[in-house]
């Protein structure tokens, strides 16, 4: 066997565990999470019956839609596909185990793109694995991969998006130029929040088009659609961006708001009296107290840092804050290793690695100005949980494995470093909640198995 087979060998069979370690830990979430306990997920659950309910892939609001505000215009991927797949649950599975079971695979293709990109963009093999072992020691992102949520789904589109302006961007022909708008059109079908990442992606392609001057190519793309392939790709890309016209657009020129407010679109009392989330803003914005004052915004960065650090090592819940502080010396040591190895390194021009920092420190910056305003507005706090950023944080253990190579750690170093931080991740994160979780997190199987309840099975 020469070497190139072993190395092969080597990054193939690390990756494998990686990806059962995380199979074990998110399914483990799905049949041991109690309901209501996952953010979001009996919101999730109802407006998915809801889609079940109306003629797909639409959904109109209605007197039983009021509770969650405005499903009409805002973006309806997610609970529109389970909305289609509680039509295949043949066994009558308590509804929130059947769409939990999907949850996992999502993650699971995540992981998998996460290894494309780390490849792509340092070339190695073996310390691609290492931004996957991040990931799934980040406690939050294996959690949303065992709920039903549509982080994962936007996560998923996230990466995919990433990995495709990459792939564009190494060898600029129309496949990849489709599949990038499909992905991206997808995302932002899927989540609200994808937007400022969509942003983000074309300004990196408008600028590495210009600056290469690659925009001459463009023309030779009409020659491509000899291929059926892209023919396909077209048609494809071609109904997800009407899709997103109609819906961004369409509200735009409806509301003059690219994603309405419940009240533009309902009453104030409907809002008010049926849709908590509304309640809640509406009185923390009226009723501030007059003498608070914001803190300065150095200060306000910090605070929000580590409530987001928590949020991601650890898990925020309906029910819970759970955090371990020595679960982030993996990634405290991981960190250091790295930051030697930027030292190390030569100034260089790299595409790739100019793009993933960009996007990923572009789509921080926004997510915090958007809590601090928030926060000035309500006067605490709000929707300030780490799992907003899942869709770009593994950019950020791209980056830092990009700089652990300038160390030229030897073979044997770097599959010591990859079991070790394998066996410490899990260790330190999943092992150490499954000893310390309270039992109120924990699922009511009596409760679930219970035709009336309304996550048992899904009868109509």
């Amino acid at each position: 066997m020469n070497l190139r087979s072993k190395k092969v060998n080597r990054s193939s069979f690390a990756l494998i565990i990686v990806l059962l370690l995380f199979l074990f830990q998110s399914y483990y979430f799905v049949f041991t999470t109690g309901a209501g306990v996952a953010p979001d997920e009996n919101y999730h659950l109802s407006v998915s019956t809801i889609h079940n309910k109306n003629p797909y892939p639409f959904v109109y609001n209605t007197d039983e839609s009021y509770i969650y505000g405005d499903l009409e215009n805002t973006p309806f991927l997610y609970h529109s596909i389970n909305g289609g797949l509680i039509n295949l649950n043949f066994y009558k599975l308590p509804l929130i185990i059947y769409l939990r079971l999907f949850s996992p695979i999502i993650g699971l293709f995540s992981l998998l793109t996460l290894y494309k990109i780390t490849k792509l963009v340092i070339q190695d093999g073996l310390l691609s694995v290492i931004p996957g072992i991040l990931l799934t020691h980040t406690l939050m992102f294996t959690m949303i991969s065992g709920v039903v949520s549509y982080d994962n789904l936007t996560i998923l589109f996230s990466l995919q998006s990433i990995y495709f302006l990459l792939k564009f961007m190494e060898k600029y022909n129309l496949k990849y130029f489709l599949l990038l708008i499909i992905f991206v059109c997808l995302g932002s079908l899927t989540k609200a929040s994808f937007l400022p990442l969509a942003v983000l992606i074309s300004l990196v392609f408008l600028v590495y088009t210009i600056y290469t001057k690659k925009y001459k190519d463009l023309p030779k793309f009409r020659f491509e659609f000899n291929k059926k392939f892209n023919i396909i790709l077209f048609i494809i890309a071609s109904l997800t961006l009407i899709s997103l016209v109609y819906l961004y657009i369409g509200n735009f020129l409806k509301f003059g708001n690219y994603l309405p407010t419940c009240d533009q679109v309902l009453s104030h009392d409907i809002c008010y009296n049926r849709n908590g989330v509304y309640n809640r803003d509406y009185n923390l914005i009226n009723n501030r107290p007059p003498e608070f004052t914001p803190q300065p915004i150095y200060t306000s960065f910090k605070e929000w840092t580590v409530l987001y650090t928590k949020s991601l090592f650890g898990l925020l819940t309906h029910k819970m804050m759970f955090f371990f502080k020595y679960s982030l010396a993996p990634f405290i040591v991981v960190s250091c290793l790295s930051f030697i190895g930027m030292l190390k390194s030569k100034l260089s021009y790299n595409k790739y690695l100019i793009s993933t920092l960009f996007i990923f420190t572009g789509y921080v910056f926004i997510a915090f100005i958007y809590n601090y305003l928030d926060y000035v507005e309500k006067g605490k706090w709000i929707a300030t949980q780490g799992r907003y950023i899942l869709p770009v944080l593994p950019l950020l253990y791209v980056l830092i494995v990009y700089y652990l190579k300038q160390i030229n750690l030897s073979r044997k170093y770097q599959t010591a470093l990859v079991f070790i931080l394998t066996l410490s991740c899990f260790l330190l994160s999943f092992l150490y909640y499954i000893s310390e979780k309270p039992s109120i997190v924990d699922l009511d199987w009596d409760m679930v198995s219970d035709q009336n309840h309304p996550y048992s099975n899904f009868m109509d």
